[in-house]
């Protein structure tokens, strides 16, 4: 009997224990509250950082960007838009050449600034449509499904053209037979709309959510190109919210116990604004993505239609995404040192064992001077009088972390990084050849940085060793030329000779090819065989005008 009862206790103790253990690994769930701080976070820092005292002053200022502005829309404040309306439309008939996809996007920020009426909405929607591939489609879908009324084609036609570019894996992309987590986030994003209404938008929606669950990291995050960033979670964020369904409760979108809101709110930096990547600095298309993606999520939460549906109500989304006057004046602490130059890259010779040099004496200095400012303050301490042991092993402490750090940091000179020729390699198993061009800010942007021809490194010849990937090689490159790199998170090229993503709009940055075609991986996935060619090329709108 006596046993039975032990046995019993036992039985008991372990499915209490293992109801805790449970109870212990849910997903932390975030309070609409909690969500409401992190944007009210994000206008805090674009506020204090931009000189307003308070959004409606931004908003007037006519700076704010489309993405802001459609944000605010759909957060339910009582915001007037007309200000912001008419500086739209003057500094869209001010600038010059426009990409379909900018086109777009200005027209459905005109749509939310309350010009829905506006006949320029429809005809660039009869024009841009298909123009682009499916981004020009998936915007498209948008201003149609807020009223645009092009005479070429109409909600059915453009979700028939984006269901026949889904790919076979189930998503979307640019280019490539791979999709991409954005991509196919944002095609949610424009069929949500139609999901309850149209099988065939229904099938492939499920069929695009089972790959975003599979895409889905273990921390709650997602990657682009083989490298994890804001976002990409914020897009997910949007895609779900849009389809109604709540991402902290699903639980195909729990991984672990992280959810996409975990994903995100890692790359959030103290003063309120997002980094690209983990630890980054701040990062403008992350900051105002995280946003609507926030706002977004509100909306579900409440019931409200999706991000890029606009409704009448004007019932702020509780508890109220808007800073206080208070909170606003007092701004965002811009003393993070998360803001430090990392812009060039630092990446050691794998061969060199002994840092860029080859030397590696200089650490034997830097690590003697340590030991020895470490043994003249125990001298002081001692001599004073204070020989509580507790500051002796402070000291030594101290003095052995800053000796582990210089181990391992390498400390170069210009000279010593920049090799001057591409590497010899005996264990070579071919050649490459690659270029580095921004042929397409030739006659449009006046930058020292721009060459006349917009070739920054002319087609050049690169051994290669098993294994070697695009970001290998532009690396090698960059370190024997002199071209400058600003590498972020895993492999993530962010500007290439000071020439930056977004410089020259939402869509602008770095894109690569190879032997001709967009590969659907990261640069630092693609490995190389003896005969390729790459081309590094400047886009202004995601690729689509250079290929």
């Amino acid at each position: 009997m006596k046993n039975t009862k032990i046995i019993l206790r036992a039985a008991i103790a372990a499915v209490l224990c293992a109801v805790a253990l449970a109870h212990g690994a849910q997903a932390k769930v975030y309070t609409a509250d909690e969500i409401a701080d992190a944007i009210r976070g994000i206008l805090a820092y674009e506020l204090s950082q931009n000189g307003y005292d308070s959004v409606q002053s931004w908003l007037d200022s006519g700076t704010v960007s489309e993405w802001y502005a459609i944000g605010l829309r759909q957060s339910g404040e009582k915001l007037d838009f007309s200000k912001y309306g008419e500086a739209l439309k003057e500094i869209y008939q001010m600038s010059g050449a426009r990409s379909p996809a900018l086109s777009q996007k200005y027209a459905l920020a005109l749509i939310f600034a309350g010009r829905g009426e506006d006949e320029e909405i429809s005809r660039i929607a009869g024009e841009t449509i298909g123009a682009q591939g499916i981004i020009s489609y998936i915007f498209g879908l948008h201003l149609i499904t807020n009223g645009a009324q092009p005479e070429n084609h109409n909600a059915e036609s453009v979700i028939s053209e984006i269901l026949a570019l889904q790919l076979a894996d189930g998503g979307w992309a640019l280019s490539g037979a791979a999709s991409d987590v954005d991509i196919t986030a944002m095609a949610i994003q424009a069929l949500a709309p139609y999901y309850g209404q149209n099988i065939d938008v229904k099938a492939a929606v499920d069929r695009a959510l089972g790959l975003l669950s599979e895409r889905q990291l273990e921390d709650g995050g997602f990657a682009s190109l083989g490298s994890p960033n804001a976002e990409s979670a914020a897009q997910v964020i949007v895609a779900l919210s849009s389809l109604g369904v709540d991402i902290q409760q699903d639980e195909r979108f729990v991984k672990g116990t992280n959810t996409a809101i975990d994903g995100l709110l890692k790359y959030r930096r103290h003063d309120g604004s997002f980094a690209h990547a983990e630890g980054g600095e701040y990062n403008q298309s992350a900051t105002s993505q995280a946003y609507y993606s926030l706002v977004a999520y509100l909306r579900c939460l409440g019931g409200r239609t999706p991000l890029y549906v606009l409704d009448d109500e004007d019932a702020p989304l509780s508890p109220g995404v808007l800073p206080g006057q208070e909170e606003a004046e007092k701004g965002a602490d811009t003393t993070n040192p998360d803001t430090a130059d990392i812009s060039d890259t630092d990446l050691p010779d794998a061969s060199d064992e002994h840092g860029a040099s080859g030397k590696g004496g200089y650490k034997i200095w830097v690590i003697l001077g340590i030991v020895s400012a470490a043994a003249i303050v125990i001298s002081l301490f001692w001599l004073t009088g204070r020989r509580n042991p507790k500051n002796f092993i402070f000291i030594i402490a101290l003095a052995t972390a800053a000796c582990v750090i210089v181990s391992f940091v390498e400390i170069r000179a210009p000279e010593e990084y920049y090799t001057g020729a591409p590497k010899t390699k005996e264990n070579a198993i071919g050649s490459v050849a690659l270029i580095i061009r921004c042929d397409v800010l030739v006659g449009v942007a006046t930058d020292e940085h721009i060459p006349a021809d917009g070739v920054i490194l002319p087609e050049t010849e690169f051994l290669i060793s098993e294994g070697d990937t695009v970001y290998d090689v532009l690396i090698e490159a960059a370190r024997a030329y002199g071209i400058h790199t600003d590498t972020r998170g895993t492999n993530y090229i962010a500007g290439i000779a000071n020439i930056y993503e977004l410089d020259y709009g939402d869509l602008s940055g770095w894109t690569y090819l190879v032997n001709g075609e967009s590969p659907s991986v990261g640069c630092g996935e693609y490995v190389l065989k003896s005969g390729d060619k790459i081309e590094w090329v400047y886009t202004l709108a995601l690729g689509d005008d250079i290929r």
